[in-house]
């Protein structure tokens, strides 16, 4: 920042953002930190985040980065340093970004403004990443590996890089020390990050725990009923089990030479979701299966059918795969669908002009935006969606084969169920449309 001796300038608008400390004694990295509160309103009722744009989305989602993460055999973690205080402010827009200040408690106020990004504006996120894809661009000819990099595998200021190769992967780190002056950054704090889903079914209780208290339509300052508050209690001293998860980071064997994707969903009357496996096998036939991702969503308030339900899974699922085969980098042999409702199949394996609205409208959707998907049956006491559609505690979860890995069959096409798939049940047919043929017959006469 720089001091401005003549605080008034006819020549641009000024606005003074309020900001406070946050004391954190036990953060060794960032004891103290300045929060900037660019939303409060100025003397004339305006603040600056309200005449500012959000510019938009720059960066790819976090969910196609850590399940892009998962895929690699050498991965790192790494962040840039400061990245917002590496981006200057043009110089025409500094004056509104003035703070008043003063070195210690007997010096007078003095007026300041920022020269840089500073967080807590609303367009913040954008121009930090948006300055960060230029250079990227800018620069690709010289570091092509980082540019790439920073390009598709950068959330905000954290990088998630990597290859399956273990001298690509030490290249493409020297490559991002190396442009420390081109990128503005330091890759450092090589580390491991969660990837998303895979704890899915302990979001699953938490969710379906949180619709509870909605249904008896408590209010935020309410205090939770004793039972309820005594199931919560019981959730979270278990919950440091998770602690004991121990997850391989790359979930694809060396050396494979296929890959298959295996997806299951399933639902309750409480919830339903989905969830992910790679299958891959060597050159030796070794096999391995492992989770990529899962997602869940809670049963609507209102009360529908178990069939129905499950349609919903299938459609979740379906859309969750055909995210992840949009941005995942390795060649998959096969998809297998997997479900262990057998009318949700027929009514996926039937026209959907013959089916009635809700149903059509759902396996319309399924059959248009993935038609090729291998849609299979299996039984429900084999489904690891089971858990993600019912919920369970971290105890339970933390060595559970079937969650992390699927089930046995998926091993190999051998050991597949046997395809049943029911036309006769009368939930299926209460959702075929019926039809009748009309015949007009007309008498003419020369009379």
């Amino acid at each position: 920042m720089e001091r401005i001796l003549d605080p008034v300038d006819p020549r641009s608008s000024e606005y003074y953002i309020p900001h406070h400390a946050v004391f954190r004694p036990e953060s060794t990295a960032t004891p103290l930190r300045f929060i900037f509160n660019a939303s409060a309103n100025s003397s004339n009722g305006v603040s600056l985040n309200s005449i500012l744009l959000n510019g938009g989305t720059v960066q790819p989602e976090l969910f196609s980065i850590i399940s892009r993460f998962k895929t690699y055999k050498y991965a790192f973690s790494a962040d840039i340093q400061k990245m917002y205080r590496q981006i200057s402010v043009d110089e025409l827009d500094r004056n509104l970004h003035r703070i008043l200040w003063k070195p210690n408690q007997f010096a007078p106020v003095e007026t300041y403004r920022l020269r840089t990004v500073t967080y807590g504006t609303t367009c913040a996120p954008f121009l930090a990443t948006r300055a960060l894809a230029a250079l990227a661009e800018e620069e690709q000819s010289e570091f092509p590996q980082a540019a790439a990099t920073l390009l598709t595998d950068v959330c905000v200021d954290d990088i998630l890089g990597g290859s399956n190769n273990l001298e690509e992967t030490k290249a493409l780190q020297h490559q991002l020390q190396q442009c420390e002056n081109t990128f503005n950054a330091v890759a450092s704090n090589i580390g491991w990050r969660q990837p998303l889903g895979l704890s899915g079914p302990l979001i699953t209780s938490a969710k379906i725990f949180l619709q509870r208290l909605w249904l008896q339509k408590l209010n935020w300052n309410d205090i939770v009923p004793p039972n309820d508050l005594n199931d919560w209690l019981k959730f979270l001293k278990d919950l440091p089990a998770v602690n004991k998860l121990e997850i391989p980071r790359c979930a694809i064997i060396t050396n494979s030479v296929t890959i298959d994707l295996h997806c299951f969903c399933d639902a309750s009357n409480k919830a339903y979701g989905a969830v992910l496996y790679l299958c891959s096998k060597n050159e030796s036939g070794e096999v391995q299966t492992n989770i990529l991702c899962s997602k869940s969503r809670v049963c609507p308030i209102k009360a529908t059918t178990t069939p129905r339900l499950e349609l919903s899974a299938a459609l979740l699922l379906d859309r969750l795969v055909s995210k992840v085969i949009s941005f995942i980098q390795i060649p998959i042999n096969h998809i297998y669908m997997w479900s262990d409702s057998t009318i949700a199949l027929a009514w996926i394996k039937t026209p959907h002009e013959k089916l009635k609205s809700y149903v059509s409208n759902r396996v319309k959707t399924i059959n248009t935006l993935c038609p090729n998907f291998d849609w299979r049956h299996e039984n429900s006491a084999d489904n690891p969606a089971d858990l993600i559609s019912r919920g369970t505690s971290a105890t339970n979860l933390v060595n559970n084969s079937l969650w992390f890995h699927g089930p046995t069959f998926i091993k190999s096409d051998i050991c597949f169920p046997v395809e049943t798939i029911e036309l006769n049940n009368n939930e299926f047919l209460n959702e075929v449309t019926t039809s009748c043929e009309s015949v007009l017959i007309c008498n003419s006469s020369n009379e």
